[in-house]
């Protein structure tokens, strides 16, 4: 059976072909496939960020980071809080990663609230399933 590391790679091989920038997952089967990570979907904002091209990097709550850390081989973690939200620490992630103007995917079970969050962190960019 394939590591997550495995499947990560794998993946990051399939955006490259097909010519996405980026995949943005949340709490689904799709990201316990990838990285392990078991959670269900909640009202706060939990993503993966994936490209082909960088190393894979969640955006999570200041309090399940410590989770997210020791149930994942994910190294890169950055964090949102409660007290200002998750809104300006997503703009400053997804600048980072150089998202903004590119072709991203999003998963296919994502809520839309979380998809017109991205789509307003990224004016830019369109997005696919």
């Amino acid at each position: 059976m394939p590591s997550y590391l495995d499947r990560l790679t794998a993946c990051q091989r399939r955006l490259a072909k097909r010519a996405a920038d980026g995949i943005v997952l949340f709490p689904s089967r799709n990201l316990e496939y990838l990285t392990g990570f078991a959670e269900e979907p909640s009202e706060r904002v939990l993503f993966l960020f994936l490209s082909s091209d960088r190393d894979p990097v969640f955006f999570v709550p200041e309090l399940a980071a410590q989770q997210v850390d020791e149930r994942t081989p994910i190294e890169s973690i950055r964090t949102w809080s409660d007290g200002k939200g998750p809104a300006e620490p997503l703009s400053e992630l997804c600048s980072d990663l150089g998202l903004d103007g590119g072709h991203i995917l999003v998963d296919e079970t994502m809520w839309a609230r979380f998809t017109q969050l991205l789509q307003s962190r990224l004016p830019s960019s369109t997005f696919g399933l």
